[in-house]
């Protein structure tokens, strides 16, 4: 490889030499001509100072300027090849390095990455993530926290087509879904529906007594009571002495299952979607996760300290 500098231009030499020629006019004027035209009259010596002053000064931009293009006209070296050599000559380290950090075709261990790549090994096969295939079963049923059971119990009635209106309780209290089944009086609510969820617990009278009184206070006559649970014997006892419809985890189960194939799987995929086992928060509707204390398990919600409510760990049901 050879370097070859070039002379400055024609337009160059032309052009700095035209400024060092106005230097000089302007210097002559300025500091000579006018001060000898001006000197013998009376009065004239302010004329002449600026005359100096303004010919000095454009002498000395003037021939500054004729000076850089004069520096600057010759051009940087530029990289010729030798004549002897040729592009088939180049050596991969001779090449330009690429702006990324990548290897190339044109980087040495570049070469054997490329050979890596293009090699007759097969990839590796990533095994194909199945989902997980459920099914209706009690195990289930008694696994869904509160408001995946309340979501649950209402789509059931809106898969049987039945009019209704859900009103949530406070504080993870259930929910009462009204139904209105009566064709004439199509805004007087036929029947109410309490859901309590459970889990594998038993709901006691006191749940009872509860639907009760909405029955007395709205004036309903039908009434039921789904939970994902099972009812004590006192439950029972009371519910049918007021002709309470009492639905347990297996009953609805079983109410479940005779519904068409497509209803169920819609159902259960509305269930099931997520995390359906964690409890949710009922104050910000939050996530509430698996924590210790000082007086032993408990849920707490995942926006703590934003949200400090906490819930009792149920125990589960013995075998």
């Amino acid at each position: 490889m050879s370097y070859v500098a070039q002379a400055p231009s024609d337009r160059t030499m032309l052009g700095w030499k035209a400024m060092l020629w106005l230097a000089i006019l302007f210097g002559v004027i300025g500091l000579y001509a006018i001060p000898q035209l001006l000197g013998g009259s009376s009065g004239t010596e302010p004329a002449v100072l600026m005359a100096q002053i303004v010919g000095g000064g454009a002498a000395v931009i003037l021939g500054a300027y004729a000076a850089g293009l004069l520096v600057r006209g010759a051009p940087a070296p530029r990289e010729e090849f030798d004549g002897m050599a040729s592009l088939t000559e180049l050596r991969l380290s001779e090449v330009p390095p690429t702006t990324h950090s990548a290897p190339t075709q044109f980087d040495e261990a570049g070469e054997g990455a490329l050979d890596t790549v293009l090699s007759d090994e097969p990839l590796p096969v990533i095994p194909q993530v199945r989902p997980v295939q459920r099914s209706w079963t009690l195990d289930l049923l008694q696994s869904l926290e509160w408001r995946r059971f309340e979501l649950l119990c209402t789509s059931y009635y809106r898969a049987k087509d039945i009019q209704h209106v859900a009103i949530p309780l406070a504080a993870n209290g259930g929910m009462d879904i009204y139904l209105f089944q009566d064709k004439e009086r199509v805004r007087r609510a036929t029947a109410v529906v309490h859901v309590r969820t459970r889990g594998p617990l038993a709901t006691g009278v006191q749940g009872v007594r509860e639907l009760l009184g909405v029955m007395s206070h709205e004036r309903i006559e039908r009434a039921f009571f789904m939970t994902n649970g099972v009812f004590t014997p006192e439950a029972k006892v009371l519910g049918h002495h007021h002709k309470i419809v009492l639905v347990d985890a297996r009953v609805l189960l079983a109410m479940i299952q005779r519904l068409p194939e497509d209803q169920q799987a819609q159902l259960l995929e509305e269930a099931t979607v997520g995390d359906f086992e964690s409890p949710t928060c009922p104050i910000c509707g939050s996530k509430m996760v698996h924590a210790n204390g000082t007086h032993g398990d408990y849920w707490g919600c995942s926006s703590y300290p934003k949200c400090n409510w906490i819930a009792p760990i149920a125990p589960r049901a013995a075998a």
